[in-house]
Formats: structure tokens, C-alpha cells, sequence
């Protein structure tokens, strides 16, 4: 899964995903949590590619027993086709969402708990997750538009830690991804993990363990190191 990330470089983001500007403000980030709001990448009516900040945790018209939301932030590849839920999203809902690096728990024993670690690319560049999103309907004022990260299976790196991995897209993808014009198969074989040597991963200190924690510091590394 993805259950934290960072976009902490900024300057130039929005050209390196073809806009002129971000119709808002990007600040550094590098502890982004659930139910924050993040910038998302998507094609609107006319065809354009243009962003907005959305809800992170996708809001379904469905709920748990109890009525309780769900409100997921991750969504499975192999749920996209499959699951009714997501089937609609699969065809008119897909995003870029722009990062530098995610962080994943690998479980430890001891009174430290679970170890954070921190991916990012060899070359720190900016790179998008595959994403869904769901507009809210007409009259619906109960929050922002809303918006969950797609993963697939772990490669190499990822494996050493955790059984899932965040959809990395090739960025020769994300043209295909964004448009509703590709047919769901052809979106579909965009997602799969990104290549073994693309990321590094270390170990980082637990403060990222609280989402209200912010800064670079939170990156420092640990002695450990995967790759």
C-alpha cells in the first residue's frame, strides 16, 4: 500500500506535467497524510489537462456496516476492472498524482514498532502515481473532489518491505493513463511495478510516524539501506 508520501520539490512542477501553472499553491511537503489534500492531475471537459487539489481517500457511494464512509486510499489494480465500485473510475475518473518519494512500514519487533522507510527515484525527480478520482455530484457540498492511489505488485525493492507497491507510472505512460480516450485494457497495462533499479530506499526516523510532523528532517536517514 501508500500510505504516506512527499512532494517536496516544487519549482517547476507544473511544467513537468505539461501546465502552464497550478491554479494553486504547491508548497514543499514531506509527510502527506490521509484525508489531506493533495494536487491532482486529470483531463477536464474540453480535453485540457489541469489540476486541483483534492481529498486524499477516495469517497465511495457505498459505506460500512453502521454507515460508517469508506473512504479508501489505495485502490488494487486488479479491483479496478473488477469491482463495480471502480469499474466507472477505470474509464472516466484517472489522474496523475505528482510525488518524490512514499514511505512504507516494515513490521519490527521490540519496543520500536513498525520501522518507516523512505523511496524516492535514484535522481530524486518528480514522478506521478497512478490515481483515480470521483467528482463530487451536482448540489453535493459535503467536501472536496476525492482521489486514491492506485498500487500493483512490489518490485525487487519494494519486496524487502511490503507485499504492494504504489502504481509508478513510466512517464511515457502518463499521456495514456490521463486520457479517457484510452480504452480501460490499454490504461490497464500502464500499471505494473517500476523497474528494479529506478528507486532507493533507507530507513528513516519514526517522527514521520505522526502525520502532524513536517519537514526535511523527517528524511534523515538511518544506518540502514536496502538499495
Amino acid at each position: 500500500m501508500c500510505g504516506r508520501f512527499t512532494l517536496s520539490i516544487t519549482i517547476g512542477i507544473a511544467e513537468r506535467f505539461g501546465l502552464a501553472a497550478f491554479p494553486f499553491e504547491v508548497h514543499p511537503r514531506y509527510n502527506i497524510a490521509p484525508s489531506q489534500q493533495v494536487p491532482v492531475i486529470f483531463e477536464d471537459v474540453a480535453g485540457h489537462a489541469t489540476a486541483a487539489l483534492m481529498q486524499w481517500g477516495l469517497k465511495l457511494p457505498v459505506h460500512y456496516a453502521g454507515g460508517r464512509e469508506i473512504r479508501p486510499v489505495n485502490v488494487r489494480d486488479d479491483s479496478l476492472a473488477k469491482k463495480p465500485v471502480f469499474s466507472r473510475l477505470l474509464t472516466t475518473g484517472r489522474c496523475l498524482i505528482p510525488a518524490d518519494g512514499f514511505y512504507e512500514w516494515e513490521k519490527a519487533g521490540g519496543p520500536t514498532g513498525h520501522a518507516p522507510w523512505y523511496f524516492r527515484r535514484r535522481d530524486h525527480e518528480v514522478f506521478a502515481f497512478a490515481g483515480v478520482f470521483r467528482a463530487r455530484g451536482a448540489g453535493d457540498t459535503s467536501g472536496p473532489d476525492s482521489c486514491a492511489i492506485i498500487t500493483t505488485s512490489p518490485n525487487r525493492t519494494i519486496r524487502e518491505i511490503h507485499d504492494r507497491m504504489p502504481a509508478i507510472l513510466d512517464k511515457r505512460d502518463e499521456g495514456t493513463w490521463l486520457s479517457p480516450r484510452s480504452p480501460p485494457d490499454t490504461a490497464l497495462s500502464c500499471l505494473k511495478p517500476c523497474p528494479d533499479d529506478l528507486l532507493e530506499a533507507f530507513q528513516v526516523n519514526q517522527a514521520v510516524n505522526d502525520p502532524g510532523r513536517e519537514g526535511p528532517g523527517l528524511l534523515q536517514r538511518s544506518q540502514t539501506t536496502l538499495y
